[in-house]
């Protein structure tokens, strides 16, 4: 009998739970959430979307220390808020001007006649773009490429670069010395009649000297050409940099000049899957902040992402794609860098619809398209984690959405229906 009381109480302790041991298997179970499927009317509207601007990054504009004095902006050339071209001259400190050319990287030392280098060709590539330079970009620092260099600076107004001090000094020997020489020739010329062989030699020697001081003369003037300092160019992107902030005239500078903004402006926006068509990579559309302060911008989109699901971390978000769309450089001024903004389709027109629709977020995607997750039937907003195998994967077509709301057509979907909102991967 006791026998039989002990293995009682044993089968009833291994089939009994205690409450903590049915919480830890419930906390265990991830049960499927659904919703069901109706009917709505979305009323006519233009696709749109709610976006955000990005204006590129900014890039501080700082000239060395002058020489033996301070560095003081003299002159301010482009202002705050204009377009700075390859070729313009932003401003000017101690009486030098800083010009922007568009250049693969930033100079890296002062360039002067007879240099060779990657830097030497990149420059010259720059001022070919310009119409500047019409020899052959070889990588050298010749007269060619001193002549385009003094081009550019009368084309941005200002004076050019004169060579430096050695050179200078260089150059006027050779020249004291050239025309030591030439008088010197002259001279045995003068004495050469009714001479002898003496004098035959003499005068060879002086024109010998004249020739060799003519060479030097004409190195000195190659090496004595318009240089370029690095510090007097400021690299910008081909389409120009937008100006955001300039120091004034009069102003002491300690660190940048100037700040620029550079790369193309940007508008990034979700669109969700019932309107990926109509905001499809190479679609024309207009943008304009969501305030209307400014005219709307024309427009293309020109990336699309993959398929992404709504976040987990952020209520707002809807599944859908991430497009992203060029704004014209020339018009930037009218956006700040974080403006939200409205995209809309240029070309899309407004119309009304009525149908089968279902939360956005039971909206996924695979490689073969769109579908959603049914339940086998089922009418409850739930399901237990042992029902996920009776899903049913049907494929299905959005044809606009609102408010939360996906409007589709597909085989199998129907009215009441019980699609998967959350809880099954």
């Amino acid at each position: 009998m006791c026998v039989v009381a002990m293995a009682a109480a044993f089968a009833a302790g291994t089939f009994v739970r205690s409450p903590w041991e049915e919480a830890t298997r419930n906390a265990s179970i991830d049960p499927v959430v659904t919703a069901a499927v109706a009917t709505r009317s979305f009323p006519a509207q233009v696709p749109e979307l709610t976006g955000t601007v990005s204006a590129g990054s900014t890039l501080d504009v700082s000239v060395p220390a002058s020489d033996g004095g301070r560095s003081v902006v003299t002159r301010v050339d482009a202002k705050a808020g204009s377009l700075l071209e390859p070729g313009d001259a932003l401003v000017e400190v101690s009486g030098r001007p800083v010009i922007a050319l568009a250049l693969p990287f930033t100079l890296y030392r002062n360039l002067t006649p007879g240099m060779s280098g990657p830097d030497v060709q990149a420059l010259q590539h720059a001022l070919a773009t310009l119409g500047l330079y019409r020899g052959t970009p070889d990588g050298t620092y010749g007269t060619g490429t001193s002549a385009a260099v003094r081009a550019l600076y009368s084309r941005a107004g200002v004076t050019a670069p004169a060579p430096s001090a050695d050179a200078q000094s260089a150059l006027d020997d050779a020249e004291q010395a050239a025309r030591s020489a030439q008088q010197g020739a002259a001279d045995g010329a003068g004495t050469s009649d009714g001479g002898g062989a003496g004098d035959d030699a003499q005068n060879d020697a002086g024109t010998s000297g004249a020739h060799s001081s003519g060479a030097d003369l004409a190195a000195a003037r190659r090496a004595a050409d318009t240089p370029l300092p690095y510090a007097e160019i400021v690299d910008v992107p081909t389409a120009g940099a937008r100006v955001v902030a300039v120091k004034k005239v009069g102003t002491l500078v300690d660190g940048s000049v100037a700040t620029l903004r550079v790369g193309a402006p940007t508008a990034k926006a979700r669109v969700d899957v019932g309107q990926a068509e109509t905001f499809a990579e190479g679609a024309r559309v207009t943008v304009a902040d969501v305030a209307a302060t400014g005219d709307p911008v024309h427009a293309t989109v020109t990336s699309v992402s993959a398929f992404k699901k709504a976040s987990a971390d952020d209520s707002d978000s809807t599944p859908g794609y991430d497009v992203a769309i060029k704004l014209p450089v020339e018009k930037n001024a009218s956006f700040e860098d974080g403006d939200k903004v409205v995209i809309r389709s240029a070309g899309a027109k407004a119309k009304a619809a009525r149908g089968l629709t279902v939360p956005v977020v039971a909206l996924r995607q695979d490689h073969d398209g769109t579908y959603v997750l049914a339940t086998a039937g089922s009418a409850s907003t739930s399901a237990s984690g042992s029902e996920k195998s009776s899903l049913r994967h049907l494929t299905v077509t959005v044809e606009a959405e609102l408010d939360g709301y996906a409007m589709v057509t597909g085989d199998g979907i129907a009215e009441g229906e019980q699609v998967v909102v959350g809880g099954a991967s």
